[in-house]
């Protein structure tokens, strides 16, 4: 008995004890710092209420101290949102509020300095939790398994957010989330009200950049001030910046830096004129390469000395309101929206934005709900200071904000440019940087513009397709433990899902098809590529490399793939190590080794990519042409109207077979046309848009409504919900406007 009164009384201390163990946590946070810094004074008290207020906050941004301290300052709003987190969660769990049961550490790194390759190497490492990180680097950190899966935080809630910040949350083409949106930023044009006056220009003249690049010769005529320019323009090597902001006139002129089969572009003849005529605005005396103190200009300098009046226009994101709304005179500064240029009919504008994840390091599980809840709170929270918030909620009191009136904010909901968020991204967009940089570095030494475009842009289109050739490591280890209990019925089962893969499978295999056939095509050989034995051994690693990921993504696809697939890589295979074997065998000379190669690619290579590009559009492919044919097939047997947007690209493909797309279009076509039979003046029109995701075919019609799934001849609805449902698509059915009429919405995946 005295041994169990003992007992009972160490039970009761330990479960009173435990509670101060269980609820202590210690986390830690990256954010990036926004470094602009108004014209305001911080007294002595100022610093020293600050640190006492937030004693964990600290900033590694590569500045000065004095620098240093004033940012920090400066970011004190996301500060003060993390402390009424940190206080609401201890309060949640009935804690003190003001004690140590819960420590947030939050270090700011900057934007600048590298911070994508600061977070890869060093989050583990140094324990931290929670990081800010840049839209388009999430798929690249994920893969490198720097960032923890957070599937479970971001999947109840992804119908809170715009897709346009979701897909930065994500490796492109696979579920799971690693990232949770933070902010959307886009990028417009501001400018100086008095200076345009000055200047005699009409910013409602300013619709594209042909525009802006005439007002720049007015500009000049008639402002003579010192160290006053007409725009500014970003070109350090270290400022993520100097991409974004060309890629307004790179996308302008119709040029792009991977397109949508991951084939570098930047190289092309487009994308050297619209990086010419970006470049020629400092040429021509209407922006400055470097800064007063001699160094290349990053944006926070040209937004700081923008707010001071040293510019009349700057490119800039949403971020520069609140620093706009603290100046001394904020009516002088005016959003002037977005401007296109020739290749394009809307705002080819950068749209990107920041996530917050989870970085993949040891927590004790109060320390991973403490990181979790964070989160969610500053995501739903959003931060003005950073850009807009990336939830639909807020997506209406953002157009009904006056600050916003000039904002091309439907551009986030459709027609946004944004960057592809695939794993090879952090370093393409490394490797675009440092040579834009370059650029701007060798026409201010006085090289000409064009030969240095051609130049630079040769060797980062040569850098990318090695970056796009890479072998993808999988995400996680596949272990695949098979379990025969039920005997022949298990395996007859099992055999035959493995052989009719479900079509959300199939949208995933033609991906990965279409790939395997970039990657063989990326492997070609031309006469007189190779000018010395160092080219040679340079192809060889390339050519190896493309040869090995197309047999590997082979032998992933064919354990899934459609049938068609796998027999075509089936009999692909000894092609494809045909050519290894030839690309690995020295020769006399390089000329002889050239000729083998070309030789081989002609002859073996091209018919295999050609059969490959054969079943893809006769059997997975329905592109903007192939869809015109089948609706004006469909007008002669039903009675309707159609118009396709001006924002239909004709590379604009979907996932779908058309023989199914045709069959499932005419079905619904049929019930449309029975429902309108009763009414005096009987409307059928199909329209088409276009989203990141969808191509979506609307049937509209004015009859009387559906009473029953099943109308119509061919396939009944229930059958085009499951034949669009195969190929990853939806079918949607609303009452039309006004509450007349029927809409079929049918949904097909984009390419």
């Amino acid at each position: 008995m005295r041994f169990m009164r003992i007992l009972t009384a160490l039970s009761v201390f330990l479960l009173l004890l435990t509670p101060s163990i269980a609820l202590s946590a210690e986390i830690t946070l990256w954010l990036m710092a926004g470094e602009c810094l108004p014209e305001r004074a911080y007294s002595g008290k100022d610093f020293a209420d600050f640190a006492a207020r937030y004693p964990y906050a600290n900033i590694d941004i590569g500045q000065d101290q004095e620098r240093s301290m004033l940012v920090l300052m400066e970011n004190r709003g996301i500060l003060q949102s993390i402390e009424e987190f940190r206080q609401g969660f201890l309060r949640g769990r009935m804690l003190d509020s003001r004690g140590g049961d819960l420590i947030i550490r939050v270090l700011f790194i900057g934007w600048h300095k590298n911070p994508f390759g600061r977070i890869l190497d060093n989050a583990v490492k140094e324990g931290v939790d929670v990081v800010q990180i840049g839209s388009t680097w999430t798929a690249a950190l994920a893969q490198s398994g720097v960032l923890k899966e957070i599937t479970e935080v971001v999947k109840p809630l992804e119908g809170e957010y715009m897709n346009s910040a979701l897909q930065g949350s994500r490796i492109l083409g696979e579920g799971g989330y690693y990232a949770i949106p933070w902010d959307l930023d886009i990028r417009t044009w501001f400018y100086n009200r008095e200076l345009f006056e000055k200047a005699g220009i009409r910013a409602e003249s300013l619709s594209t950049l042909d525009d802006m690049e005439a007002a720049c010769e007015k500009f000049k005529a008639n402002v003579n001030e010192k160290g006053v320019w007409f725009v500014g323009i970003p070109t350090s090597g270290d400022d993520y910046s100097t991409l974004h902001s060309a890629m307004t006139w790179i996308w302008g002129w119709g040029g792009n830096i991977v397109n949508g089969n991951g084939v570098s572009g930047i190289g092309n003849e487009r994308a050297i004129e619209g990086m010419s005529r970006y470049v020629g605005l400092a040429v021509k005396g209407c922006a400055p390469l470097k800064g007063g103190d001699g160094k290349a200009l990053r944006l926070v300098d040209i937004e700081t000395d923008f707010l001071r009046g040293k510019y009349a226009m700057i490119f800039i994101g949403p971020w520069i309101l609140d620093a706009v709304a603290g100046a001394e005179r904020p009516d002088r500064f005016v959003n002037a929206g977005s401007m296109s240029g020739p290749a394009v009919s809307f705002g080819n504008i950068f749209t990107g934005g920041s996530q917050l994840a989870l970085i993949n390091s040891r927590r004790s599980p109060m320390e991973e709900e403490v990181s979790k809840e964070l989160l969610r709170f500053l995501s739903f929270r959003g931060n003005s200071g950073v850009g807009l918030s990336p939830r639909i909620e807020n997506f209406e009191a953002l157009l009904k904000n006056p600050k916003l009136r000039t904002y091309p904010l439907t551009l986030i909901r459709q027609e946004f440019r944004s960057y592809p968020s695939i794993p090879e991204w952090g370093e393409i967009e490394a490797i675009m940087v440092r040579h834009v940089a370059n650029v701007f570095k060798r026409v201010g030494e006085g090289e000409g513009r064009r030969d240095v475009i051609t130049a630079e842009f040769g060797v980062a289109r040569q850098e990318i397709a090695r970056s796009m050739g890479r072998e993808r490591l999988p995400q996680r280890g596949v272990i695949a433990v098979v379990v025969f209990i039920g005997g022949i019925l298990f395996l007859l089962a099992w055999l035959f899902l493995k052989r009719r893969p479900s079509r959300m499978e199939v949208v995933d295999a033609v991906r990965k098809f279409h790939r395997i056939k970039d990657v063989l095509h990326r492997a070609k050989v031309w006469k007189g590529c190779m000018k010395d034995d160092e080219e040679v051994s340079r192809f060889r690693g390339l050519l190896s490399g493309h040869l090995e990921t197309a047999l590997e993504e082979s032998r992933r696809l064919k354990t899934a793939g459609p049938d068609e697939m796998t027999r075509i890589l089936d009999s692909g295979k000894a092609v494809i190590t045909g050519y290894q074997e030839r690309v690995g065998r020295e020769s006399p000379t390089r000329e002889e080794y050239e000729a083998v190669l070309i030789d081989y690619f002609e002859n073996k290579i091209r018919p295999l990519i050609d059969e490959m590009s054969r079943v893809l559009k006769a059997k997975y492919y329905v592109d903007c042409e192939r869809l015109e044919a089948i609706i004006r097939e469909l007008r002669r047997s039903h009675d309707f109207e159609y118009d396709f947007p001006a924002g239909m690209k004709k590379s604009d493909t979907m996932v779908v077979s058309p023989e199914d797309l045709r069959s499932c279009l005419g079905n619904l076509l049929q019930n449309a046309q029975d429902v309108v039979r009763e009414t005096d003046d009987p409307q059928i029109r199909v329209s088409i848009s276009v989203s990141e995701e969808f191509i979506c075919i609307a049937v509209k019609d004015n009859g009387r409504g559906f009473r029953s799934g099943g109308m119509g001849r061919g396939h009944g609805l229930g059958d085009v919900e499951r034949s669009s449902g195969r190929w990853g698509g939806e079918l949607g059915i609303a009452e039309g406007d006004d509450g007349k009429g029927t809409i079929m919405t049918l949904k097909i995946r984009r390419f």
